[in-house]
């Protein structure tokens, strides 16, 4: 409710008694929240995906230890126990460095809009496996492409320049996300299966260029020597069944 709102924020130590009702009411002009019957107040989408972006970028924005710092150093001000000028120049330099780095890395937050209110998002093709919910994530196919996980929140970017297919059922060893099977463009465009957390997040610190929320040519050379690996050889379905043919037809030569 409003009044617990409240409560939390003198408890944390977020405003004052004159500024307080004045955040609240930004955050329903703004439609990060409604309020509700009996007072309540309600997230809305554009809330909650805003703080799911931050938590992205830099989660320390989210809690209330930074604003809280910022209201006691403005306390000890008013007791002449701190210099105004040490205080100011102290948080701007703060948030200037946490406003740099949250510039270099806003594709995340875009991609998290983009796939939470373009229309793509509840119209794209149900397509792969989720290897944390099991949910399928839907293929938002305007470039640039990529898979929206609704139920995590989550959004993986792929190659570019190619075709993004179904494959096998199979899924990625290491993650359990299901593998899709990406076709690139051109001449020499090669087809190769590709695990998109492993993608996103490769697994061995020795894999080079890999994407940041948008990718690049470079992430898909070594997506490809990693996943079509992957598929070729340690692939499982979504039973949990091995697939690795090469396994097989060496234990069957053995025998």
């Amino acid at each position: 409710t409003e009044a617990e709102l409240i409560g939390l924020m003198e408890r944390f130590g977020i405003g004052t008694d004159a500024s307080i009702p004045v955040h609240i009411n930004n955050i329903c002009e703004r439609n990060y929240v409604s309020i509700q019957a009996g007072r309540k107040v309600v997230p809305t989408p554009l809330g909650i995906t805003l703080i799911r972006g931050y938590q992205l970028i830099d989660p320390e924005l989210c809690q209330p230890q930074v604003r809280a710092h910022v209201e006691r150093q403005i306390g000890l001000i008013a007791k002449g126990e701190a210099d105004k000028a040490a205080v100011v120049l102290h948080t701007l330099v703060q948030f200037r460095q946490k406003f740099d780095f949250f510039v270099q890395r806003i594709s995340r937050m875009d991609s998290l809009f983009e796939a939470s209110f373009a229309p793509l998002a509840s119209a794209g093709k149900s397509f792969s496996k989720c290897g944390r919910c099991r949910h399928f994530m839907n293929l938002i196919s305007a470039r640039p492409q990529r898979l929206y996980c609704r139920q995590c929140e989550d959004v993986l970017g792929l190659p570019q320049g190619g075709a993004i297919k179904e494959y096998k059922g199979l899924v990625c060893p290491l993650d359990g996300f299901e593998l899709v099977l990406c076709s690139l463009s051109g001449r020499d465009g090669k087809t190769y299966p590709l695990c998109p957390f492993c993608f996103n997040h490769p697994p061995f610190e020795d894999l080079g260029g890999a994407m940041d929320g948008g990718g690049g040519e470079g992430s898909n050379v070594n997506g490809q020597s990693l996943h079509s690996g992957l598929g070729r050889g340690t692939g499982r379905d979504g039973n949990g069944n091995d697939n690795n043919s090469n396994s097989n037809s060496n234990s069957n030569s053995k025998e």
